[in-house]
Order: structure tokens, then sequence, then C-alpha cells
């Protein structure tokens, strides 16, 4: 995450399925050329249409049990890339797992997260479990959770709260309530 949180705004158009099924496929293609020291794959033409400058989370499980998961909220440069980039990261750079080996790919399952705007959450009442993903920042520290991990997780919105600062973003419980929250929402595809 980055040490300041910057309010961006996006057009939230949803891409369509095709699309989707298309950036799933490219991103296990750059996982797979990454692992076998080739160069990033080919974009499909299709997808070349999309020059949407969104960040993206990609998280990948093996046998339904995470296996990696990075993301950013880059901007700056097409969804694609980051798709691309994001996707090599999750299954080599995670620091929770081993990199993911070339015989494990067809074994893992992909999701990219694609991320609507940022804005700030004034009250608690506005945090949706299982609608909206949050950014926790105070100080120099801040860290995010996807929509999904509260859902998955069972918890509440304070205890959603309560769990990314503290064991994301490493903000003592105390000074949660003193901590600013960001909401996003995702469009999301799965293989």
């Amino acid at each position: 995450m980055p040490q300041a949180i910057k309010i961006v705004s996006w057009d939230m158009q949803d891409l369509s399925s095709s699309n989707g099924k298309l950036l799933l496929e490219y991103a296990r293609q750059a996982i797979a050329n990454h692992l076998e020291g080739q160069r990033a794959p080919v974009v499909p033409s299709a997808l070349k249409e999309i020059l949407l400058c969104r960040g993206c989370f990609v998280t990948l499980k093996k046998q339904n049990r995470l296996r990696g998961c990075i993301g950013t909220f880059d901007d700056k440069q097409p969804l694609i890339d980051n798709v691309r980039q994001m996707a090599v990261a999750a299954a080599t750079e995670d620091f929770r797992f081993p990199p993911v080996l070339y015989s494990e790919i067809a074994q893992i399952k992909i999701e990219i997260s694609i991320l609507g705007e940022l804005r700030k959450m004034n009250s608690i009442q506005e945090l949706k479990i299982g609608k909206h993903g949050i950014i926790v920042s105070k100080g120099g520290y801040s860290g995010t959770y996807l929509p999904q991990v509260a859902t998955e997780q069972g918890w509440t919105a304070e205890k959603f709260v309560q769990h990314c600062a503290c064991q994301k973003a490493g903000i003592p419980l105390a000074e949660v309530s003193e901590a600013e929250v960001f909401l996003y929402e995702i469009q999301k595809f799965s293989d």
C-alpha cells in the first residue's frame, strides 16, 4: 500500500464477461510465461481496446485455499498491465507463500478484482459487508481487504475495520477509532 492514500475517481463501467474471461486467460499465461522465463504474453486484440487505467488485485487459490494475493491501486497504467504484473507478483512475491511452481498452474484458480472509486467513509453504517472493500490508514500505515474477506470470515463491519487496521496496517487496537477508512467496490472475475 502507498504511504499516502490518494482518492481517485474512476468510472466503474462494467467489463463484459467475455473480457473478464480473456483477462483471466491472460493472467494465467502471464504467470506461466514468467515461470518458464519467457516474455510476457501478447495482449489479445480484444483486450487492446480496453483502455481503462484501473487498479486490481489478483488472487490465486489452490484447492479452495489462498495461494497468493497481490494488488495495486495504481491508476496510471492500463488495467491489462496491472493484471499482468499483479498475477506474476501473486504467484512469486506474496511473502506468505512459497512461489508457485510451473507444475501447479493447472491447479490454480485465478480471481481478478478490478477496483472502483475510493471514497472516504464517514460512518460505519456506510460500510456494506460483501459490497465494499476497505483501506484503513493512520499515520504512515495503511492496509486493505477486498470485499469478500469480511463475508468469508463472517465479520461485522466493526470487526472488518478492526482486523484490517490491526492485522494489515499494524495500527494498535486502541488507535483504530482515529484511523481513516476508505471504501471501494470491485468487479470480480474468476475461473
